[in-house]
């Protein structure tokens, strides 16, 4: 997560890149102590449902990235801070 603020404040003038971040706790009472514990300040959407039953996740942490157009360009799944072998999404 702190990986995860470091690169939302490198992109933070740029309006042509959006972060939205999903939190699937079953209690959402959990979320504001997290983000203040460890001095997270994104926006984090409830999504526990929505998550689960629409996007069907299989594991977590996942990270996409997707375009304007709504295309999914590159997904990954768990704690990585490398991209492709190209360095570039796919």
């Amino acid at each position: 997560m702190p990986r995860l603020q470091k690169l939302i404040e490198q992109y933070m003038s740029r309006s042509d890149v959006q972060f939205l971040t999903l939190n699937m706790d079953e209690n959402p009472g959990l979320l504001e102590p997290f983000l203040k514990e460890h001095q997270l300040s994104f926006i984090v959407l409830p999504a526990y449902s929505y998550v689960w039953d629409t996007l069907k996740v299989s594991g977590i942490p996942q990270n996409w990235i997707v375009d304007a157009s709504g295309v999914v360009r590159l997904k990954g799944i768990g704690y990585t801070s490398t991209l492709p072998s190209s360095g570039q999404p796919r």
